[in-house]
């Protein structure tokens, strides 16, 4: 069931195991599998493709089990995992394998099972990892990750939206430092926006603690689940006759740019949440 938007930031936090999946796409539910950290990791586009990157308060929106993602925290870059196949590509150049201290082959750090894994670490040509005593076992990194999440989400609270950044224009989603850009939750880039510009049928945009995230969406009813306790201003699409920045859309609704928080956008109107003073 998908969820508000602020509510699935902490619901998707509450806990340590995710929902199992074959190999096949769509992938189906069929259990329970512990999760492991990845520390380290320099992910390529292609990568956040390939492995279906996600922000943690994206999950319950989206349409597959927990374990199809890889969840990304941008606080820190901290990678959750259920799929070994991402480590071998995250790390083709290893030169030295270790398992909970122990120098180990290649064979033998990939034979130990994902279910048993709490955290793979990348460091120096090193690549590290450790493991559960028993696969029943709390992952013993959880409760700090989560919470400095936490934290980074309250002292960032309040970062003001990019004036610039234009909805409808790819070309303009860096104008704005470190902006997450996510198609259908998953994280993509702006030239796969463009590319699928013909199939999108609304976009929103707002604060992930301190980093802008815009999302495009090919189903338009996705945009019912972006909504925030609070009141919002509506204007017709046709009226903002320039870019869909943040900006204009303040001006066009007759907005200070520092009051919004939330701004969606479908085929005929904007609608633009903001703050209660």
């Amino acid at each position: 069931m998908k969820r508000n938007w602020i509510l699935s930031l902490v619901l998707a936090l509450v806990g340590m195991c995710s929902v199992a999946s074959a190999q096949e796409e769509p992938r189906r539910a069929d259990g329970l599998v512990n999760t492991y950290y990845i520390y380290g990791a320099q992910p390529t586009p292609e990568i956040a493709e390939q492995f279906h990157f996600i922000m943690p308060g994206d999950l319950s929106r989206a349409d597959y089990p927990d374990s199809y993602y890889t969840v990304v925290f941008p606080n820190s870059g901290v990678l959750q995992s259920t799929d070994k196949s991402l480590i071998k590509a995250l790390f083709p150049d290893v030169k030295e394998f270790k398992m909970n201290g122990t120098t180990v082959s290649e064979s033998e750090f990939y034979a130990v099972p994902g279910q048993m894994l709490t955290a793979v670490r990348f460091a120096d040509g090193v690549l590290s990892g450790e493991t559960r005593a028993d696969v029943n076992d709390d992952n013993p990194y959880w409760n700090q990750l989560h919470q400095d999440f936490l934290d980074w989400l309250k002292a960032t609270d309040g970062t003001p939206l990019p004036a610039n950044v234009a909805l409808n224009d790819p070309d303009t989603y860096f104008e704005a430092p470190n902006t997450i850009v996510t198609l259908d939750y998953e994280v993509t880039t702006p030239a796969k926006v463009k590319e699928k510009a013909s199939e999108i049928k609304g976009y929103a945009i707002g604060m992930l603690g301190a980093n802008p995230q815009v999302f495009a969406l090919t189903h338009e009813q996705d945009l019912e689940y972006f909504s925030i306790e609070g009141d919002y201003k509506a204007a017709n699409l046709a009226d903002i006759d320039v870019g869909l920045t943040p900006a204009n859309i303040a001006e066009g609704c007759e907005l200070p740019l520092e009051d919004l928080l939330l701004v969606t956008v479908d085929r005929q109107t904007v609608k633009a949440y903001f703050k209660k003073h």
